[in-house]
């Protein structure tokens, strides 16, 4: 069953105020005055969500979920799909990035939550993952990071150690959501 979905209604809300009601579990935030159209357009956004179903496969037959994922994912009725590059630790000067592994996953899952926000999702939307890893010694920081920003989402992902395009990169992740 699906999670409810809360469209908050206030007056004089600050942009960061309305990140804040977001990574708390609103679905939106409408701000008093409301603007013209601003409500249908919500609308028709919680309507495209209602329309949306997210299966996970995980049949008993197999070995259980590592952590924090699910065998298979499957989305169903019509919906919105987004298709997230492979993020990189980059500061925001795009040339350079902290040298630590926890550094440069918690600003790769920033930047995956800014483009999720971009497109009136959050981190609950992704329905695969794929991460690269330099190194195997960094999965339990990697899996640390997983479930800090996803919750209790499970989506389908792959984990590849392999050599990455930089040396100065510890990881890489591309992601999938539906909405």
């Amino acid at each position: 069953r699906p999670a409810p979905r809360i469209i908050g209604v206030t007056a004089n809300v600050l942009p960061e105020q309305v990140e804040e009601y977001r990574s708390v579990g609103m679905f939106d935030v409408l701000a008093k005055p409301v603007q013209p159209g601003a409500v249908s357009e919500t609308v028709n956004l919680f309507k495209g969500l209602l329309n949306m179903s997210v299966i996970k496969h995980n049949p008993p037959q197999l070995f259980p979920p590592y952590q924090n994922y699910s065998h298979a994912v499957e989305v169903r009725e019509s919906s919105r799909i987004l298709f997230i590059s492979g993020l990189n630790g980059y500061l925001p000067d795009g040339v350079s990035m902290p040298e630590s592994f926890k550094e440069q996953g918690q600003l790769i899952w920033e930047h995956m939550g800014v483009i999720l926000t971009s497109a009136s999702m959050d981190y609950g939307n992704i329905v695969s993952l794929r991460t690269y890893l330099a190194s195997p010694d960094y999965d339990k920081e990697n899996v640390a990071l997983r479930i800090k920003y996803l919750g209790e989402n499970q989506p389908a992902s792959t984990v590849i150690c392999c050599q990455l395009l930089n040396p100065t990169w510890k990881l890489e992740i591309e992601a999938v959501a539906t909405a």
